[in-house]
């Protein structure tokens, strides 16, 4: 219809009536592309606020989970040290060394001999948003910042996937048994490999926790509400020490004690002195 009016138009030399039909025109498609951009300059910033707010979440976790697997570090390295040890007596009589029951030990068939922390490390959300340009606009140091802190998160959990699966390979030696010469080299090893893994681990939790107590993160009531229940099991020493044996220390997060106020570091610090 609009083009039928246009043509009459012509027709009859009115080109005033031309122009102005124009002119509607051009507006018409300016003002569409103006509420597509709004809309989308909406989603977008939507979109940014819920990444932002996952991001939080996987901050303060990785922080916590940080601050846990150093508090273990001394205990970790005198455990390690005293069974490299006994792997290099003489002789074939090996004597089991069960090394404490978790709250689920009763289920298990075979005692471990060693454990430590197996957490979920957060960088997923991040490198796919980044991947997706949603912090392009972000400030150029606080993204290489967040991109440092979930890379190491990332190596973190590969070398915590590996120490766990050599773990679960010791467990032999919770039983008395006769053992090779050979074969106690040959747990020595996987007992090495675990030490270098953990070294490995504990050296990027230190950097990635120091960098995230840098960035000036608060939280609200509402986040912690949430955030809280996901490592209570950390902050209770008693549960924990029933996972951990002897190895655990108090784990504390200033911020669920100052709601809103920046990340500090509690007894266990993010820098740790005697890496070799």
């Amino acid at each position: 219809m609009f083009l039928r009016r246009v043509t009459a138009h012509v027709k009859t030399q009115n080109w005033f009536a031309v122009v102005l039909d124009f002119v509607i025109v051009v507006l018409g498609i300016l003002i569409a592309f103006q509420i597509t951009n709004w809309n989308d300059g909406r989603k977008a910033k939507a979109q940014l606020a819920e990444a932002e707010t996952a991001i939080k979440s996987d901050l303060f976790l990785n922080y916590v989970w940080a601050k846990e697997r150093l508090s273990l570090r001394t205990c970790r390295v005198e455990q390690l040290g005293q069974l490299s040890a006994r792997l290099l007596e003489p002789g074939e009589t090996w004597t089991g060394l069960p090394n404490g029951r978790d709250e689920l030990g009763e289920a298990r068939a075979i005692a471990q001999v060693l454990r430590s922390p197996n957490r979920p490390w957060g960088g997923r959300i991040w490198q796919a948003e980044l991947a997706r340009g949603t912090f392009i606009d972000m400030n150029s140091r606080q993204r290489e910042d967040l991109d440092f802190v979930f890379k190491q998160a990332g190596d973190v959990e590969t070398h915590q996937t590996r120490i766990t699966d050599l773990q679960s390979r010791l467990k032999v030696l919770s039983n008395s048994m006769e053992l090779s010469r050979s074969d106690r080299l040959r747990y020595y090893d996987m007992v090495s490999e675990i030490d270098e893994n953990s070294f490995w681990m504990e050296l990027k939790a230190s950097q990635l926790c120091s960098v995230i107590e840098t960035l000036g993160l608060s939280y609200d009531e509402a986040e912690l509400a949430i955030l809280k229940p996901r490592v209570a099991e950390i902050l209770d020493l008693e549960l924990r020490r029933t996972q951990y044996g002897a190895c655990v220390e108090p784990v504390t997060i200033t911020l669920f004690e100052s709601p809103g106020s920046e990340a500090a570091a509690g007894p266990s610090s993010c820098t740790i002195s005697g890496f070799n």
